[in-house]
């Protein structure tokens, strides 16, 4: 069996996740100092509680792929969730099933 990572193609909604952590990547954004009218996007990877409080220093990364690298080293041992997964499940059998309709 393949276990399933979190990769450059489904990061943005997918994350690892241990009792009431979650590790997940970012998108952020900071002022570029040398353009005062340019920024600099980034990744972070964090590591959060079940109220999305930050317990440890966010990483930061300029590229994607280093992001998921370091995410899968550190945290890639905890069951991986896919949040589109996640919810396509909990919609089954929503209103359209209903009797009452």
């Amino acid at each position: 069996m393949t276990r399933t990572m979190l990769t450059e193609q489904n990061w943005n909604y997918s994350y690892y996740q241990l009792q009431h952590y979650k590790a997940l990547i970012s998108l952020a954004a900071r002022p570029c100092q040398q353009d005062p009218e340019g920024v600099i996007q980034f990744y972070t990877v964090g590591l959060y509680d079940e109220e999305f409080k930050e317990i440890t220093p966010a990483e930061e990364f300029l590229e994607l792929s280093d992001a998921v690298q370091y995410v899968r080293r550190k945290y890639g041992q905890w069951p991986f969730i896919d949040q589109l997964e996640v919810n396509a499940q909990k919609s089954k059998g929503g209103c359209s099933s209903c009797s009452a309709h």
